[in-house]
């Protein structure tokens, strides 16, 4: 696809990037480049620092501490790449990078993986209270992950699995707040039914649109339990593995009596 083939690349002089003419009134540089060839050419220079120069004439040139130099020609106008157009509204709420990253993680093991899944494909994002909780389901299993997080507007999206991924992915200390900004798109005053969610953190940010829904998974859930039991982790892990290793087991029954379960 487009969007994965290219780099979009945007520097306004004066504010993003050091320039030598400050002056506000010096027009932006937008250049699309081949992905691929940029990754080929950045791995040709030395360096933990590059220098990059964008070129009115549609030129991308990086040089290393060694003087090397490597350019790379626009062969794309930039009126076929789509704009990035940020979100700059105030954030629903804010979570350590950390734990964003780890609620993303342990509730994505049970998100859909087969293409034809359309209605349960993703992982639902609900900012409430004061937490955020992440939710996924295959249709056999479903995983439920919360954690704590400043929220001021309650908002959700739906974020499609190549969207946890880079989000997972994104650099930074443990401790850097991600910010989250959540949005349903209106046209001509009417609200339609996407989308779109801006992920910040440090000099990270991710946009990600979204036009799917996710079913109520709360039904599912028992508000009441006859039984309740409480066990450590790490023996109940030692007891399956035990059990099941080698073997195939697509179910596992789980029986309690008195104080044992077997």
């Amino acid at each position: 696809m487009l969007r994965q083939q290219l780099i979009d690349f945007e520097c306004h002089l004066g504010s993003a990037f050091h320039a030598t003419d400050n002056s506000q009134s010096q027009p932006s540089i937008r250049l699309a480049v081949n992905a691929q060839d940029f990754r080929q050419m950045l791995q040709a220079l030395d360096g933990e620092y590059l220098n990059l120069d964008l070129n009115p004439d549609g030129r991308v040139s990086v040089s290393d501490i060694f003087d090397h130099e490597v350019s790379l020609k626009s062969a794309l106008k930039i009126s076929d790449f789509p704009a990035w157009n940020g979100m700059h509204q105030r954030p629903n709420g804010t979570i350590k990078l950390a734990d964003l990253s780890a609620a993303l993680e342990q509730a994505a093991i049970a998100s859909a993986k087969e293409s034809n899944r359309f209605a349960i494909a993703g992982v639902l994002l609900k900012l409430e209270g004061k937490a955020i909780t992440v939710v996924a389901t295959d249709g056999h299993r479903l995983s439920k992950v919360t954690a704590e997080a400043q929220v001021k507007k309650p908002a959700e999206i739906v974020l499609p699995s190549s969207a946890v991924k880079l989000l997972t992915q994104i650099k930074g200390e443990p401790d850097s707040e991600v910010e989250i900004r959540i949005e349903k798109i209106t046209q001509k005053g009417v609200e339609a039914a996407i989308t779109r969610a801006c992920f910040s953190c440090d000099m990270s940010e991710l946009l990600v649109t979204s036009e799917k829904s996710f079913p109520n998974y709360e039904h599912v859930i028992p508000s009441e339990a006859s039984i309740t039991a409480k066990l450590k982790k790490k023996d109940l892990i030692k007891a399956l593995c035990k059990r099941f290793v080698g073997r195939k087991a697509p179910k596992v029954r789980i029986q309690f009596a008195g104080n044992e379960l077997s």
